[in-house]
């Protein structure tokens, strides 16, 4: 019987098993791979060894284990610092869509600028339009009204 140690969340974990098959098993894990990239292994420490070997085929954490480690600074990837260059071309966002934006918004107040004096020139035309119509129709108006009255005239005296 070997001892096996692996890590799984924040715990060392050891098992006294007959093969790395039983370990995984009592691990409840079905990855070999963790023999063969190293992640698991046969330990041989006395500490493990005596723990491991009280409870054949049942995990334990390992000796040492009981705490949750908080990896160190240097365990830490560094962050590259960015060049002047990177940090002007990062501080200048995309301004492309905004200045499409403001095209499209300029060329629409030109249309209707255009539109608006051209409706404008037609209302002008149509209100001299109806002033003359006005003008006339009230001329005719008066004249055949002045032709009834006279035609009644003329009926009365007969």
């Amino acid at each position: 019987m070997k001892v096996y140690r692996t890590r799984i969340g924040f715990h060392d974990w050891i098992v006294a098993a007959n093969s790395q098959k039983a370990a995984l098993q009592a691990w409840d894990l079905h990855n070999n791979d963790l023999f063969t990239s190293g992640a698991a292994r046969v330990v041989n420490t006395p500490a493990d060894v005596e723990l491991a070997m009280k409870t054949p085929g049942i995990p334990v954490i390992a000796p040492g284990q009981d705490k949750i480690r908080i990896p160190d600074a240097a365990a830490k990837p560094v962050k590259k610092q960015a060049t002047p260059e990177e940090r002007k071309q990062a501080a200048k966002p995309d301004r492309s869509k905004l200045d499409a934006a403001e095209k499209d918004l300029a060329k629409f107040a030109k249309q209707t600028s255009a539109r608006r004096a051209s409706l404008e020139d037609r209302r002008i035309s149509l209100h001299a339009e109806i002033e003359d119509f006005e003008t006339e129709t009230a001329r005719e108006r008066r004249r055949l009204e002045q032709r009834v009255e006279k035609e009644r005239k003329a009926l009365a005296t007969n």
